[in-house]
């Protein structure tokens, strides 16, 4: 996006640092916009991006808070990926644009899947409940 729109790292770091001193008082904004600048601004870039100095907290909790909404859009993805087709591999695309490694990426995948067998047979199971319940009451 960045290229199409001929905007340099350095134009776009000072753009989100910008915005991060108008949103500072409200963190889970401010977090919003690092997660995007940290996937669009080069990594050389990224020394100059000031929004993490801006919160309250530690880097430690600013780097789990970060880890969780990685996590949180990349499950989505994986979802939205199951829901459309037979989805057997973790989406590569939005995997690359979120810059998770191939290993990450996998995990994540797989627990998704994981924890939609378990629902299915969490259901499957109290389907049989019932039925069973329903024909010991006849």
């Amino acid at each position: 996006a960045k290229e199409l729109l001929k905007i340099s790292d350095s134009k776009a770091v000072q753009c989100f640092n910008e915005v991060g001193l108008l949103v500072r008082s409200q963190p889970s904004v401010l977090g919003k916009i690092l997660f995007v600048a940290e996937r669009i601004i080069g990594q050389k870039a990224l020394e100059k991006l000031e929004i993490r100095k801006m919160f309250r907290y530690s880097s430690a909790t600013v780097d789990d808070l970060q880890r969780s909404v990685l996590d949180r859009v990349y499950r989505e993805a994986c979802e939205n990926a199951l829901d459309e087709e037979e989805a057997t591999m973790a989406p590569a695309r939005e995997a690359d644009v979120l810059k998770l490694s191939q290993g990450e990426a996998d995990n994540i995948f797989r627990s998704v899947v994981l924890e939609r067998q378990r629902l299915r047979e969490e259901e499957a199971a109290k389907a049989l409940e019932a039925e069973q319940q329903a024909l010991s009451s006849e």
